[in-house]
């Protein structure tokens, strides 16, 4: 039996998905290869995303609207529809 099928069996899911997140973590290194990237696309389709709000908390609000702005995609338009 392989390693990873071993620790597969024997490791809890919640620890299994903590390694996979620090294997995968977001580095400024990571940030730049994924920009430089979506800069050689030949097709930059601008994504509109739409969040449908019932009267949410402020604090739900602007951490939806970060969630977005924080992307590193350059072209989105947020529509916020009530």
């Amino acid at each position: 039996m392989s390693l990873k099928k071993f620790l597969n069996k024997h490791l809890p899911p919640s620890l299994l998905y903590r390694i996979w997140l620090w294997k995968n973590r977001f580095s400024p290194e990571k940030q730049n290869q994924i920009t430089q990237a979506i800069s050689d696309f030949q097709y930059q389709p601008t994504l509109s995303l739409i969040i449908l709000s019932c009267s949410p908390t402020k604090e739900k609000l602007e951490r939806a609207i970060g969630a977005v702005i924080g992307q590193i995609y350059p072209k989105w338009n947020l529509c916020i529809v009530s």
